[in-house]
């Protein structure tokens, strides 16, 4: 295993200036691809001080914070944020539109409504159910509508199966010095919250906690990973969520003894889940000030962890407060994007993992606008740092149907809320099945056609 030298081995203008030259931690034997290792960034949206509209009154977008959430929906190709810090604790819903990149904030629509409390540290994720799921669902939770008082879509054949999409919140921490092991449901079908009153065995209830991970595996599963409980206690158990039948169980059990085949208690790290191997990975976390650079594997069928050891490639340093994100749960790598350690400071550089070659690359960061434009002062040439993401931690990052990375929040010098995408190299699209988007649209254009047209599928 090669580890790099430093994270901010050298400045961007040195890679502008240097990019066709060895890089001087290059492992040698490696076969890097340069032109497959290219990240290029567009701003979304800007960092703002001030959110407030001088005329309404109103927020315009996000306040600036660290600790909050984030789930992208495809269907709708919107990213939706939850909560965070900045100044004070929060607990607004925000959408962001990617097309027309317009925001939007949701509201409890009366006093009585079900509303999370404001929180940070906390985690989120999306899933979709079927129409009979989500019938049960309802069955379960009447307070949250019924599917006969929506209207019928009419761009929707019979034959094109609907899914209902809903964003599950999980635990968290607020100024209170309050640790939550409560567990929301978002449904965006009706635009309501719902507490969900999971049940499990009285001896192994799930503790309260924040700064820990969760996952979502095939749409009915939801697994929480660590994080740290009351009297700063951190913790390494995992936890099964039964969507379908509102079941929490504990898979492995928290253990303060150390042991090579068991990770260390830690916070703040970050997992993916992959269907190659049915397992979920976990890369990084600090616990008492010692920053982690261990990948760990937990495979579900086992239900144990296993050590990744032998790491080729571009290692990423030790960090917590970082990003691990997959294109798919079908996809043969993950990535991971920024954080925080003590030797570094704030981070910025992708890392791309090969499950099967089990080889990291790091992915150069040309931080310089879309198509590389440089501007020229004297004989020197610089960036404009203000078209790029700077270094941070305590981000939220999702990947789009198209294959972008967006990045929103967190912290570097102070908290941010500007929002930048990134095309990741080697990307695999989505299923498109997975949520139906080629087929609907297909079926929108036949039933506004004024004649009969031809159909050829094209399978990859």
């Amino acid at each position: 295993m090669q580890e790099e030298e430093s994270e901010d081995g050298f400045s961007l203008y040195e890679f502008y200036m240097n990019h066709n030259k060895k890089s001087k931690i290059a492992v040698e034997g490696v076969n890097r691809k340069p032109k497959e290792d290219f990240c290029f960034w567009n701003k979304l949206c800007s960092d703002v001080e001030d959110v407030f509209d001088e005329e309404t009154g109103f927020a315009t977008q996000p306040e600036r914070r660290i600790g909050h959430s984030a789930v992208y929906l495809a269907g709708t190709d919107e990213i939706y944020i939850f909560g965070g810090r900045e100044s004070e604790d929060l607990c607004d819903m925000w959408s962001f539109h990617i097309p027309t990149r317009e925001w939007t904030e949701f509201y409890a629509k009366s006093r009585t409504e079900c509303w999370p409390s404001p929180m940070f540290d906390h985690t989120a994720v999306s899933i979709s159910l079927s129409r009979k799921r989500f019938e049960k669902f309802l069955m379960r939770y009447p307070e949250i509508g019924k599917l006969s008082d929506l209207q019928q879509d009419e761009n929707c054949f019979p034959f094109v199966e609907k899914f209902y999409n809903q964003m599950y919140i999980f635990g968290g921490y607020n100024s209170s010095k309050h640790f939550s092991n409560d567990l929301y449901c978002y449904d965006f079908t009706f635009k309501k919250f719902i507490k969900i009153e999971y049940t499990g065995k009285e001896s192994e209830m799930i503790m309260e906690r924040s700064r820990h991970c969760m996952v979502s595996v095939k749409d009915q599963y939801l697994y929480i990973i660590g994080g740290m409980t009351d009297k700063s206690k951190t913790l390494m158990d995992v936890w099964e969520y039964d969507i379908d039948r509102n079941v929490m169980k504990c898979l492995s059990k928290h253990s303060d003894q150390y042991s090579e085949s068991f990770p260390n208690s830690r916070t703040y790290h970050s997992c993916v889940y992959s269907k190659l191997n049915h397992s979920i990975y976990m890369f990084g976390g600090i616990r008492n000030n010692e920053a982690f650079q261990d990948l760990w594997r937990f495979d579900l069928r086992a239900l144990q962890w296993f050590p990744i050891d032998n790491m080729k490639g571009f290692v990423p340093v030790e960090r917590f407060r970082h990003n691990c994100f997959i294109p798919n749960e079908e996809s043969g790598y993950f990535f991971v994007y920024g954080g925080y350690n003590f030797r570094h400071s704030f981070l910025d550089y992708i890392y791309q993992f090969d499950f099967s070659t089990l080889e990291w690359t790091r992915l150069q960061n040309r931080n310089y606008t879309q198509g590389g434009d440089f501007q020229s002062k004297g004989s020197l040439m610089f960036v404009d740092y203000d078209e790029i993401p700077c270094a941070r931690s305590g981000m939220t990052s999702i990947i789009t149907k198209s294959g972008d990375l967006i990045i929103f929040g967190g912290k570097s010098v102070t908290c941010l809320n500007d929002m930048f995408s990134c095309r990741l190299p080697g990307y695999s699209k989505l299923r498109a099945g997975r949520h139906n988007l080629l087929m609907e649209k297909m079926y929108q254009k036949l039933h506004s056609a004024d004649s009969f047209v031809d159909i050829t599928f094209q399978m990859n």
